[in-house]
């Protein structure tokens, strides 16, 4: 500070606004102005998004919009979610399809199949089944 009242730098989580130190976004480490983050803290499992200049949640924690900078883990099956731990808005892998916010197995409702685009849309089957218009057939002999 140059006096009391001017300052030119200000401690983590602040920044300088007309000579005094005011708060940053409840998600950002460090900013330049009340919304735009320029770092997070790694440790509350943010990163900052180039593009909006925000600290969001890692892959596999969420934002609880309790404004506090720690992230909530989501539940193991999802590698995204939103607002809640168990509503995923991505899955591990392909043999997982995502409804209604919840990771499936491909294989829970398309018989047969490994992998998957969605609920109606087989990609590849287990080796007793063949590959037809995105579904599996069951082979008629052992193959």
């Amino acid at each position: 500070c140059t006096s009391s009242t001017n300052c030119t730098q200000c401690q983590t989580a602040y920044f300088v606004d007309g000579g005094l130190c005011a708060t940053c976004l409840y998600s950002c480490l460090t900013c330049d102005n009340p919304i735009n983050c320029t770092s997070c803290n790694s440790s509350d499992f943010r990163q900052l998004n180039p593009n909006t200049s925000q600290c969001d949640p890692m892959d596999g924690y969420f934002d609880d919009g309790t404004n506090n900078s720690m992230t909530q883990p989501c539940d193991l099956i999802c590698i995204t979610c939103s607002g809640s731990p168990t509503y995923c808005t991505s899955c591990p892998n392909d043999t997982y399809y995502l409804l209604n916010g919840s990771c499936n197995l491909c294989n829970s409702t398309l018989v047969g199949c490994i992998t998957c685009n969605d609920v109606t849309t087989c990609t590849s089957c287990e080796s007793a089944y063949f590959l037809m218009n995105q579904t599996c057939g069951s082979c008629l002999y052992s193959c």
